[in-house]
């Protein structure tokens, strides 16, 4: 049984990696836009982004390690899942991790609004980004959301298990996209954070593209979530849908405050971009996030009765 603690862990874990896996691809739209209109305010706040993306990523490694040692006795499952694959993915995995803050590191070094101007230091920014980014959002999510599966499912596989088994698995697949959706949402509020100083105008524009973001994005989660719980275990399934009060109170709380977030990103992108709506909209999210966690990791019987209480 997972205990509070873990979760609150577990809570800020996928904030954080969710801001990594999409701040390298809202900083190359950035950048893009920095270039082609000759806006400086796009290209700090690119790179403003970039900084957040590598103290993000630090915070995820962090918290990510804090979870897997409290998890140790808690959730044996999980680690009996991992020792089904091979263990050249974990060393790998920590390449990948050097490799991302590599590339982010050296896209600060050089991207400058002058250093856009010039067509091969774009270009080689342009190419960090886009490995940096793939790199992330390949490798991490699908790893854990497949080890996860893996352990709720062991019976489903045989012997040892390959990465790209995981990969092809429906209800892999639907939680990771569900997973891509939340970080793009989560970019887009972090766009609307991050997008003050200099001229207003071009401040406005911006905070406005990361609304716009936040709520496509969280408007295809709905349809994704629906297959999520679809592709679910019947009892996790059953406890989200009134099984078990608790998890169906959180999961329908969710849901009403998801409403809540499509109206606020909607009323930014229009136009109404005050710093206490934005603020809003950030707290709608972290909530959002909060409560589903929470439900789903009670609904698969993981979480500690009293921990929601």
């Amino acid at each position: 049984m997972l205990s509070s603690g873990l979760v609150a862990v577990l809570i800020v874990h996928l904030l954080a990696v969710n801001l990594a896996s999409a701040g390298p691809f809202v900083g190359l739209w950035l950048f893009w836009k920095a270039r082609r209109n000759a806006d400086r305010a796009a290209a700090s706040a690119g790179r403003r982004l970039v900084v957040w993306s590598l103290a993000a990523v630090g915070v995820g490694v962090l918290t990510g390690g804090i979870a897997l040692a409290l998890a140790w006795w808690a959730a044996p499952g999980f680690f009996a899942a991992a020792g089904r694959l091979p263990a050249s993915r974990y060393w790998f995995g920590g390449v990948e991790l050097v490799f991302y803050a590599a590339c982010l590191a050296a896209v600060l070094g050089f991207s400058r609004f002058e250093d856009l101007t010039h067509r091969r230091r774009f270009w080689g920014i342009v190419t960090l980004l886009v490995l940096a980014g793939t790199d992330l959002v390949y490798h991490f999510p699908p790893l854990f959301v497949g080890l996860n599966v893996l352990a709720s499912r062991p019976d489903d596989w045989s012997g040892p298990v390959h990465f790209v088994q995981l990969l092809v698995d429906p209800q892999v697949a639907a939680m990771v996209l569900h997973f891509a959706l939340a970080a793009a949402a989560a970019g887009g509020v972090a766009l609307m954070l991050m997008a003050t100083p200099e001229d207003p105008s071009a401040d406005d524009r911006l905070v406005k593209s990361g609304a716009w973001l936040t709520l496509g994005a969280t408007l295809g989660q709905l349809p994704v979530g629906a297959l999520v719980l679809f592709h679910l275990p019947q009892a996790s399934r059953d406890a989200l849908l009134g099984g078990d009060a608790v998890s169906a109170l959180l999961f329908g709380l969710s849901l009403v405050v998801t409403l809540g977030l499509l109206q606020r990103a909607a009323s930014i992108a229009l136009g109404e971009t005050e710093p206490r709506g934005v603020r809003t909209a950030a707290l709608l999210f972290v909530l959002i996030v909060l409560m589903m966690v929470v439900a789903q990791q009670r609904a698969a019987g993981l979480l500690e009765p009293g921990a929601a209480s």
